[in-house]
């Protein structure tokens, strides 16, 4: 599972259990029973919390992603459509996608990188 997480695997729209199963060689009551006693939840939950995980991550790491719609936001991440992101990343974080932006653009900025700095880099 780590190995898949690293790979972002649950970004995929329509990701299954069975297809995670498959990647992994191994059934679906298996990786189920893995994913509930490691992670302490079902194979929906695990994804969605994944997922939420790492657009706050974007959200918090990229001013770019501050940017995004909602919509945006909600394809990038995997989910169907945008009331399902809004109402799991709500249920997760307390505020909706929008609330959690509006805070963000409201802490002070921190260093920037310009695109010509960053290529200058490498």
């Amino acid at each position: 599972l780590v190995r898949l997480e690293q790979e972002h695997f649950y970004l995929k729209k329509g990701v299954r259990l069975v297809q995670v199963a498959k990647q992994l060689h191994t059934n679906t009551s298996y990786l189920s029973a893995i994913i509930n006693e490691y992670k302490g939840c079902n194979f929906k939950t695990y994804i969605n919390d994944l997922r939420i995980s790492y657009v706050k991550n974007q959200l918090m790491t990229s001013a770019l992603w501050r940017h995004y719609s909602i919509e945006d936001m909600a394809t990038d991440c995997g989910f169907a459509n945008r009331n399902v992101f809004t109402r799991v990343f709500t249920q997760s974080t307390g505020i909706t996608p929008a609330e959690f932006v509006a805070t963000l653009r409201k802490e002070p900025a921190g260093p920037t990188v310009t695109k010509t700095q960053a290529s200058t880099a490498i």
